[in-house]
C-alpha cells in the first residue's frame, strides 16, 4: 500500500529516468536538421573527430579509473546539452 502511494507521488523509476533525460532528448532533436544535412562522408569525419578528441584527452593516462573519469568528461563535452 505504501509502495503504490509513493509510486503515485514520485512515479516509477522508469518515469523518473525519462523525465530526467527529456531535456537532452529535446536538445538532440534540435540538432537533427543540421545532422541530416551532412553527407555520409561528413558524418564519418565527425565520428573520426570525436574519436580523435577522446584519444587526445586520454593520451598519457595510465590509471584505469582516471581514464574512465576523463573519458566521461570528454563525452559530456561532446554530448548535446539541454538549454537552461
Amino acid at each position: 500500500m505504501i509502495a503504490s502511494t509513493l509510486t503515485k507521488i514520485f512515479g516509477t523509476s522508469n518515469e523518473r529516468v525519462i523525465k530526467r533525460m527529456g531535456p537532452m532528448v529535446e536538445q538532440t532533436g534540435f540538432l537533427e536538421p543540421a545532422t541530416q544535412a551532412l553527407s555520409d562522408d561528413e558524418l564519418r569525419a565527425k565520428t573520426l573527430e570525436f574519436r580523435a578528441r577522446i584519444a587526445a584527452r586520454l593520451e598519457g593516462i595510465d590509471d584505469a579509473e582516471e581514464r574512465v573519469a576523463e573519458e566521461k568528461v570528454v563525452l559530456n563535452e561532446i554530448c548535446p546539452r539541454p538549454s537552461p
